[in-house]
């Protein structure tokens, strides 16, 4: 996929595809994301591919730390959420007591 985003067919069909798919509205937003590949492309073929494979890699180091950070400090950080709701719920059921 990586490689195929160079290809002037390619970036034709994603361009395509957004403007059936996306809302006028939202299109130029879609576009330009779109349109990355003819502007990344002629650098990448200066580079060759070691740099689009160590750029994966490191995305790939990096997204784990989303997971790694839930499954460490996601059920104490829920239990905090939620004892945090229940004070506001608390504090706003007492202030209504106060009101009548």
């Amino acid at each position: 996929m990586l490689q195929s985003g160079r290809s002037s067919d390619t970036i034709a069909l994603a361009n395509g595809l957004v403007g059936a798919c996306v809302a006028s509205a939202e299109r130029d937003q879609y576009i330009s994301y779109a349109s990355l590949g003819s502007t990344l492309g002629p650098m990448s073929n200066a580079m060759s591919d070691g740099w689009a494979y160590t750029v994966l890699a490191l995305l790939a180091v990096l997204s784990l730390a989303g997971p790694l950070a839930g499954m460490k400090y996601g059920i104490e950080w829920r239990k905090a959420k939620q004892e945090k709701l229940e004070k506001k719920q608390r504090v706003g059921q007492a202030r209504k007591a106060e009101k009548r």
